[in-house]
């Protein structure tokens, strides 16, 4: 399912962090997969990613000799938390980028509208690094490096769950045939994280070693978006969405 736009909610601001924080994505994911080699970005992802076992402690990595006469260098130039803010803008190819930035678009703009810019970055960052170490705490021991901005993408659905639960999403259907429908956020979202939540539990029972999906940042994220909008909202730091073209 691909979420195409939500024209239920009348947008007051323009979303410039929305849009810079998806403009970085696309210039790293540019640099990084049109303009280094192989080696180079598994250098990078090893640089930028986040690494568990680093991160909880563990030594990072040198000097590696993948081939004769070929090594790769992957010691970090950053300390090891500030991975956790990089990796965040790091992906591992063009459908990982724009899933992650279709949701982002969709979604990111009611969001910032509601927080204002400053207060939406800094949510945007603060939940994404909650969703990273969701996904430390699943595997601390892993020495596979996350990158991928859906544990902060995954916030921002929280939140816009808890904000405009019945606001229609247009969507588009991929079952053998195309074809979109409106369906309300509280189904749309709320059925991507019940995917979540059982592919994190599964992952527990079937473990891949070589990396693969990071449900636990997924569903960290969600989490802590949701509380985020549920606290404001419960504090009337946040009151109830009067922009609705709803009635």
């Amino acid at each position: 399912m691909i979420p195409l736009h939500d024209r239920d909610l009348i947008r007051r601001r323009t979303p410039y962090v929305t849009i810079a924080i998806i403009a970085v994505n696309v210039l790293v994911s540019v640099i990084t997969l049109l303009f280094l080699s192989d080696l180079r970005e598994l250098e990078a992802i090893y640089r930028f990613g986040a690494i568990p076992a680093v991160l909880t402690g563990g030594e990072g990595f040198g000097v590696v000799q993948v081939a004769p006469r070929v090594t790769v260098d992957l010691t970090s130039p950053l300390p090891a938390v500030m991975t956790i803010i990089t990796s965040m803008f790091m992906h591992a190819g063009w459908m990982h980028l724009g899933g992650n930035m279709v949701y982002l678009w969709v979604f990111g703009d009611n969001i910032e509208d509601r927080l204002g810019h400053v207060g939406y970055l800094v949510f945007y960052l603060a939940t994404g690094a909650v969703a990273v170490v969701a996904h430390v705490v699943s595997g601390p021991g892993s020495e596979v490096p996350m990158i991928g901005a859906s544990g902060a993408v995954a916030a921002v659905l929280g939140g816009y769950i808890v904000l405009h639960p019945k606001s229609r999403i247009t969507t588009l259907i991929l079952m053998g045939f195309i074809f979109s429908v409106r369906l309300p956020a509280l189904v749309l979202l709320g059925g991507w994280i019940v995917f979540q939540v059982f592919f994190s539990a599964a992952s527990f029972v079937v473990t891949d070693d070589g990396g693969g999906v990071a449900y636990f940042a997924h569903v960290g994220g969600f989490a802590a978006g949701a509380a985020t909008f549920a606290i404001l909202r419960a504090s009337r730091l946040v009151g109830a969405d009067s922009r609705s073209r709803l009635r």
